[in-house]
């Protein structure tokens, strides 16, 4: 039975990733300007970590590779947020909490998986629909998921592959279904190492 929610490939991930990059990295310039609504009530890290940690295992469940859900990664989601990392507000954890609360009528992290899969459903239309991505907190928080899954051990070892010298010029390269894009030639691994 399919579940609603944001499933996706690893290559339609990967794919995504690199769109949202783009968009994140324009909305960084104006993004400081932009108030993203009135004020919300801090809901505390415990709420928050927990809303992390469910929507890392949303975005890329486990399936036969380690999926995104785990302390390592809402960490990595954490202190990008507080940093302000690609330009990110210190407060989108804080309004996208408010927000799944609003669609989901209660705490996000405390639903059950389906309920959080039919709530996140609702916030990724609005965010990614058929127009240019809006720019809201699931946008950013979205792209930073992706970040930390694919500079992460499991999404650049297991899912990635690696060449030490990245760049050779294949003009009619092959993508069979064991294909894997580079974990060296993704420009996120500075990034993670800057903060992690």
């Amino acid at each position: 039975m399919d579940q609603p929610g944001l499933r996706l490939s690893r290559r339609e991930a990967l794919e995504q990733a690199a769109r949202w990059m783009a968009v994140v990295g324009a909305v960084s310039v104006v993004m400081p300007a932009v108030a993203l609504g009135t004020e919300v009530a801090s809901p505390g890290d415990e709420a928050l970590g927990g809303m992390v940690l469910a929507l890392l295992g949303h975005v890329i469940p486990e399936t036969d590779t380690p999926g995104a859900g785990n302390p390592d990664n809402v960490q990595f989601v954490m202190r990008a947020v507080s940093d302000g990392l690609l330009g990110v507000r210190p407060d989108t954890l804080m309004h996208l909490h408010h927000d799944l609360r609003q669609v989901a009528s209660g705490p996000f992290e405390q639903l059950p998986h389906m309920a959080q899969a039919v709530a996140l459903a609702k916030i990724d239309v609005e965010t990614f629909g058929p127009a240019q991505p809006a720019i809201t907190p699931w946008l950013s928080t979205k792209a930073l998921i992706l970040i930390a899954y694919f500079t992460s051990e499991a999404g650049a070892s297991q899912q990635l592959r690696y060449e030490i010298v990245p760049g050779r010029f294949d003009p009619d390269l092959p993508l069979d279904k064991d294909w894997k894009p580079l974990s060296n030639d993704w420009a996120a691994n500075a990034i993670k190492k800057g903060i992690a």
